[in-house]
């Protein structure tokens, strides 16, 4: 009952600035926003199959609450449309107009449709990933809430604005049952149009965001996507050289290395004693054994063959 209940609340307070309420484009705005802020807190629910779609994909719920939900929208869009035409002729107020294709749509015109509810959609989900999911704006629950089902109000108002041409709907029980208020055909261009498009939109959106977070807590029909962990223990950047400014930037003696945590653990070889420092200083020689010849004590003296060396 609260997608059906949801659905008729949803279409008259956010049908009815511009049509029956709002004269400038500033008041119809704002109650348009008003609108789809309290109806998602009053009455709450998905109220949108792209929606319902999406979070089915992100296993938020199983196939036959997903199923369930749809038919329960669309029940509440149809009754809500209905009703709301009975109220316009009661009272004789303008009927609320509603999504649809051009009346002659031309294979061109079907395609520039599919891109906006497809795009419309995908960015209106993304919207709702972010300032639910992704973003606390302020401290108290409730004041959070506020924020961020008005920035969700904002963002529809822009998708309309930026995706004219199919309605924009971005919400296929929308199209559907305001169509069947009117006795509109429901043909294959209206299916791919506010079905399969929004529903595409939905699918890669919910792809798209498990991607973003890496596979952590969110899955893709129960599969998770998580990509390669990286290596915590290799540094991101490889070690570089930096070079002193203040001194011979010519001389090797400036250049100093930052070392990776590898070359950091190991300790640096021991600085050669005094003694050794002298030694080399004096330029003693090798101790390695050399010929006896070498030796001058042995110069003058005749070798085996008689002769002097």
């Amino acid at each position: 009952m609260k997608e059906v209940i949801g659905s008729i609340a949803m279409i008259g307070l956010t049908f009815s600035p511009g049509t029956w309420f709002g004269s400038s484009k500033f008041a119809i705005y704002l109650l348009h926003a008003a609108g789809v802020v309290f109806a998602d807190k009053i009455f709450g629910g998905d109220v949108n199959p792209a929606v319902s779609a999406c979070m089915f994909s992100l296993g938020k719920s199983n196939l036959p609450t997903f199923l369930t939900k749809v038919s329960a929208q669309l029940v509440g869009g149809i009754v809500g449309f209905a009703a709301f035409s009975l109220l316009s002729g009661y009272f004789s107020l303008t009927e609320f107009g509603g999504p649809a294709l051009p009346k002659y749509a031309t294979d061109d015109a079907v395609e520039v449709c599919v891109m906006n509810e497809l795009m419309g959609t995908v960015l209106l989900l993304i919207t709702i990933f972010t300032v639910n999911w992704e973003v606390v704006f302020v401290p108290d629950a409730e004041h959070n809430y506020y924020v961020k089902q008005t920035l969700t109000a904002a963002a529809i108002r822009v998708l309309i604005l930026m995706f004219p041409n199919s309605g924009p709907s971005m919400n296929p029980m929308l199209a559907s049952a305001f169509a069947i208020n009117k006795n509109a055909a429901i043909n294959g261009n209206h299916v791919l149009v506010y079905w399969i498009a929004p529903l595409v939109g939905a699918i890669l959106a919910a792809l798209a965001y498990v991607f973003y977070t890496g596979g952590e807590g969110a899955q893709f029909f129960g599969r998770t996507l998580k990509t390669a962990p990286r290596d915590k223990t290799k540094p991101l950047i490889a070690p570089v050289k930096i070079y002193d400014t203040h001194a011979n930037p010519n001389s090797a003696a400036t250049m100093k290395s930052i070392p990776d945590k590898a070359s950091a653990a190991t300790p640096p070889p021991p600085a050669p004693s005094t003694d050794d420092k002298k030694k080399e200083g004096k330029g003693e020689r090798s101790k390695s054994p050399r010929s006896p010849m070498w030796n001058p004590a042995n110069w003058g003296k005749k070798n085996d063959k008689g002769k002097k060396d």
